[in-house]
């Protein structure tokens, strides 16, 4: 893994505007680590702390939230799950989901702990990140 970490986390979460098409890192505050066990706990909190429960599911004020664990690039049982917490558009309440393979790993590698997409892009775009760029 690239940069800094400490316990398995880097500290960092990167937030994109997709309407303002604007990348910001962010620092992490080590208490939502501390307070909130791995990735889906990091992403509810991101998540909770962020959208208006009365959003519209569908609408640019959901969010989608992508978050990593101390254990990602380990061989510990689970280390490649990547978890997602959003807005669900099926129950209106908060959705929950997580997907194994590489995703987690490289993701992790760029030196951030989460993601978080917000907004609405006028066309379909790509999200490129590196360690060095957005």
């Amino acid at each position: 893994m690239t940069g800094q970490h400490r316990y398995g986390y880097f500290g960092k979460i990167l937030e994109i505007d997709l309407s303002s098409q604007n990348a910001t890192p962010l620092l992490l505050d080590k208490k939502i680590f501390e307070d909130y066990i791995g990735g889906r706990g990091m992403a509810t909190r991101l998540f909770f702390d962020r959208v208006d429960p009365a959003c519209d599911p569908l609408g640019p004020e959901n969010i989608l939230v992508l978050a990593t664990s101390a254990i990602i690039g380990t061989r510990a049982p689970t280390g490649c799950r990547g978890h997602m917490v959003f807005k669900s558009p099926l129950t209106g309440m908060i959705g929950s989901s997580n997907c194994g393979g590489t995703w987690a790993p490289i993701f992790k590698s760029t030196g951030y702990d989460a993601l978080v997409i917000k907004g609405k892009a006028a066309a379909p775009v790509i999200i490129d990140i590196r360690p060095d760029k957005v």
